[in-house]
């Protein structure tokens, strides 16, 4: 195996490429990508964890009790097949992953750090336009299909194979997320993002899924939820000129612990820049 095309870490050890200016177009090989395994394709590239294939149900949890108009966008809850496995980005993208991208004129607009910037810093006010740039980006540096997960592929890397209403139980608890409502104990901004990495990750070694920034995701949002319910797929649902585009997974923003449900949505217009969106990234595996 040639060293000077991967970066992998197994076990949570990063690996370092014996020929570092070699690494910038040199894609990790899909033979060697295994459930759980950890890699990096480039100096600048996101880090990223495989996902098992396997099954869920997708949609409100049966425990959470709450009124309709909190959750119509949530039920009916159905089963969904993830036929293969993928890889996701084990954290957010940073603000300083995106910069990368705007010095090498592959993303067009320069990210903000807000007073509270640097390299572990999620990026925030993020359209999907913006991660559509981004994921272009970094397919074509690559060499690998890189694009923004369904909301299916979202949910399941959010619940990560557990039943409970958060991955770590039924309560919101402390130092599980960052949201107003979490107790999250951390001394930062409380109208802000903490940097990648504070809480544990969840049993796929996903961090910050529930919290922090809400996730941009693929999938076109349309008020309702019967059409999505009808299927198992895990691709994302698109129609013809898609008014909004979908945002998970709550923020640092949200009062209520109702917003840090996996399965809460949002829709936003894909060309509008809103502080506590970002986004994180997943990498086909065939």
């Amino acid at each position: 195996m040639n060293m000077s095309k991967i970066i992998l870490t197994i076990a949570g050890l990063l690996f370092s490429c014996l020929a570092l200016n070699a690494c910038a177009n040199e894609s990790v090989s899909t033979k060697e990508l295994e459930t759980g395994q950890v890699f990096k394709e480039c100096d600048d590239c996101p880090e990223m964890v495989v996902i098992p294939s396997g099954k869920f149900v997708m949609g409100l949890n049966p425990k959470v009790k709450m009124p309709a108009v909190y959750t119509k966008f949530q039920v009916p809850a159905r089963q969904i097949i993830i036929p293969r496995k993928f890889a996701m980005g084990r954290f957010e993208i940073t603000y300083a992953q995106y910069l990368t991208c705007f010095e090498d004129g592959g993303c067009s607009k320069k990210p903000g750090a807000f007073g509270w910037g640097g390299v572990k810093q999620p990026l925030m006010n993020a359209s999907w336009d913006q991660a559509q740039e981004y994921v272009k980006w970094l397919s074509r540096k690559t060499d690998e299909k890189y694009r923004l997960p369904s909301e299916a592929e979202w949910e399941y890397g959010a619940r990560a194979g557990t039943e409970t209403v958060f991955w770590w139980g039924d309560g919101v608890g402390e130092m599980n997320a960052k949201c107003k409502a979490c107790l999250h104990h951390v001394s930062y901004y409380l109208e802000a993002p903490v940097p990648i990495g504070n809480f544990r990750p969840n049993p796929f070694g996903l961090y910050d899924m529930l919290g922090n920034v809400s996730e941009l995701v693929q999938d076109c949002f349309v008020r309702g939820y019967d059409h999505v319910a009808s299927s198992n797929s895990s691709k994302s649902y698109e129609i013809p000129d898609c008014k909004l585009r979908s945002v998970r997974g709550g923020n640092y923003g949200f009062e209520g612990a109702r917003s840090l449900l996996p399965s809460f949505r949002g829709g936003v217009r894909p060309s509008i820049y809103a502080y506590p969106h970002g986004f994180r990234v997943v990498r086909e595996i065939e």
